[in-house]
């Protein structure tokens, strides 16, 4: 893996086409997925009280839905038929999948669940339907407001607690291998394993310099050759890839053991 610069829940029951919203207050499924709706707001992305110091930019994000873990060895191979990972457990995260692959299981799992697919897949031309309510990667901004605790934020050091081994696996903790995705704390949303564990792929074009880019539900740049990815993952023996303002990129057909994703969409009448 490439890093740059070491640089209210409610309940969703999907059966194919059917959709239905029962009980506020424990967490929004689908026959396969379980996700945490994320009520949007505004944060400073990237603020970082470490050395090099930096206050960040003010952007702001919409509600959304996130997905409650990492995409499973077992829901992946539920939606693909395959089982890419090196590290083999139903339980623990799919990795091995490059950014191909992870917008092509939302595509998947979109149609089972009768959502319109948020991505056109011509080869490696992927865009992005704004105006559908399908599965889709989270933004580097949708990312990082959630590992901040979103509106519930505590301004945590990780994802939900001020100690990282009580919320990400890492190489000195994890037994140098991928573990189970609900097996640590999760954080003040209830979501599970932003930190450590496996990189998770975002929706973004890798750009150093963010300034330029919008300050409302930023999506990153139109063109680049890495795409974003977040979180810290197993195989790394430094605290800092767990916080949440650290960034990593990867080109888009990259593939490692440590390297996942997980899935959010956007619900219509939010």
């Amino acid at each position: 893996m490439m890093l740059h610069k070491r640089t209210s829940a409610l309940i969703l029951t999907s059966l194919a086409a059917l959709l239905a919203f029962v009980t506020p207050a424990a967490g929004q499924t689908t026959g396969l997925v379980k996700a945490i709706l994320v009520d949007g707001g505004d944060f400073l992305q990237g603020k970082r009280t470490l050395e090099p110091v930096s206050p960040g930019r003010r952007v702001s994000v919409s509600s959304y839905f996130m997905a409650e873990t990492e995409i499973t060895q077992e829901q992946y191979k539920t939606v693909t038929g395959l089982e890419p990972s090196l590290f083999h457990n139903s339980e623990n995260p799919v990795e091995r999948v490059s950014w191909y692959d992870a917008v092509a299981f939302c595509n998947k799992l979109s149609a089972l669940d009768g959502l319109k697919p948020a991505y056109r897949i011509e080869g490696s031309n992927v865009t992005w339907d704004r105006s559908s309510g399908g599965w889709r990667l989270p933004t580097e901004a949708e990312f990082e407001f959630a590992a901040r605790g979103g509106a519930q934020g505590r301004d945590f050091d990780f994802p939900g607690s001020n100690v990282s081994d009580e919320v990400g696996w890492s190489f000195s903790t994890s037994g140098k291998q991928t573990r189970p995705v609900r097996s640590l704390k999760p954080n003040e949303l209830g979501l599970y394993g932003l930190a450590g564990n496996v990189w998770e792929w975002c929706w973004d074009w890798y750009v150093y310099d963010r300034s330029s880019l919008p300050s409302s539900n930023p999506a990153g740049p139109q063109v680049g050759t890495d795409r974003v990815n977040r979180g810290g993952g197993w195989n790394d023996d430094f605290v800092d890839s767990m916080r949440p303002y650290f960034r990593a990129d990867d080109g888009p057909d990259s593939m490692d053991s440590d390297l996942g994703f997980r899935i959010v969409r956007t619900p219509s009448g939010l």
